[in-house]
């Protein structure tokens, strides 16, 4: 069988998981995010890792991400974040799941359909604060917000925006997330002040938690940060104790010298300046090891540095094993994650790729198996 495989510590995702609700403190209820497959650690187990340790409310992305883990047996809410397409409607009211709602239209139909359910559905109303996606500009929301309210098969539990700079630390996207907080924030006193009943407001992302504490409101959606990486990275941002909870893994299956002045992979990217001793590496970019990694880029073989020579083949990479002597054949290469060889921070892989940790998650390929440590 071969050897690359991703290995889930469920147990380090619940301890982050931990670590945010003790950092959102009293009266902030986390929608932990569990979309693209929980960042491609696996939905279904990591939602049910995330439910006994007591979340109630996880967001996805679409219906047939929370159908898929519904079907499983895990038994919890889940909002839609990108909200409903035609023809969805009455499997959505169905599952009982919570759309986020952006415009008349789609809360007219979802409407319908509660009803013709004889059911009420909970939607989260989004409002545009500067990311122009989802969700109404901040003058057009009342006329939302009041047409929805008329539709009696629709019950507004939340309203919700997202930050689209807060993981940035210049001066300028400091300014923008400043603006969004009080763009929503406004929104928020508008309606407390008409004496509106809505349960929910979340602003507050990752990011959001660790920098923005005016951006908690009473609710937030951490996602990046349950996996164990500081969306900051490479800045320095002070975060809770957070583990990473995948660790990428292959091992060595061929080790060989070859002379100084030897050319290694496509393009002869690297020319080795010494007899070097090369180490091939099963696992490539079809597995999701971004072909853009550069050169140099440590890995970890026997809890020593391993720099990538050349660049990352579709189904190998070459790594430079001279200065790992005891280095042979069937070790194994931690490509990131934590474990007793050593630590690679999917972040610092990210940031040497030009990309970013989010991307390298959700690229790992099918061939790639998952391995779940179950949490205790």
């Amino acid at each position: 069988m071969r050897p690359c495989h991703a290995r889930i510590h469920l147990d380090r995702l619940r301890s982050n998981f931990r670590e945010m609700k003790a950092l959102a403190g009293e009266g902030v209820e986390l929608f932990p995010v569990v979309k693209a497959d929980a960042y491609g650690h696996g939905a279904i187990p990591c939602a049910k890792a995330l439910l006994a340790e007591g979340a109630r409310t996880m967001s996805v992305a679409c219906l047939e991400e929370a159908r898929e883990i519904i079907d499983s047996g895990v038994v919890a809410r889940f909002i839609l974040l990108s909200g409903v397409f035609p023809g969805e409607e009455k499997e959505v009211v169905q599952y009982g799941l919570i759309p986020v709602v952006s415009d008349v239209e789609s809360a007219e139909l979802l409407s319908a359909a509660a009803k013709a359910q004889n059911k009420k559905l909970k939607v989260h109303l989004k409002v545009d604060t500067g990311m122009s996606r989802l969700g109404v500009l901040p003058e057009d929301f009342s006329a939302l917000y009041n047409r929805v309210r008329q539709l009696e098969a629709l019950e507004v539990e939340g309203v919700l925006s997202h930050l689209s700079c807060s993981g940035s630390l210049k001066d300028k996207d400091v300014a923008f997330t400043q603006k969004q907080v009080q763009d929503f924030s406004l929104i928020r006193q508008a309606l407390l002040a008409k004496g509106s009943d809505i349960k929910y407001f979340h602003l507050a992302q990752s990011a959001g938690l660790l920098r923005w504490p005016d951006s908690y409101f009473n609710s937030a959606r951490p996602g990046l940060i349950l996996y164990g990486v500081n969306p900051f990275y490479p800045a320095e941002v002070k975060a809770p104790r957070l583990e990473p909870v995948m660790s990428l893994l292959s091992k060595v299956c061929l080790i060989k010298t070859v002379p100084q002045g030897s050319a290694v992979s496509y393009g002869a990217a690297t020319v080795v300046k010494r007899r070097t001793r090369v180490g091939v590496v099963s696992i490539g970019y079809a597995d999701g090891v971004p072909r853009s990694l550069a050169p140099g880029f440590h890995f970890m073989v026997r809890g020593k540095p391993a720099p990538l020579l050349g660049v990352v083949t579709m189904d190998l990479l070459m790594i430079d094993l001279t200065e790992i002597e005891e280095a042979r054949p069937g070790d194994e290469v931690v490509i990131f994650g934590k474990e007793s060889q050593g630590e690679v921070k999917v972040a610092a892989l990210a940031h040497s790729a030009k990309t970013i940790a989010y991307e390298v998650f959700t690229r790992l390929g099918k061939r790639v198996k998952r391995e779940y440590l179950a949490a205790d």
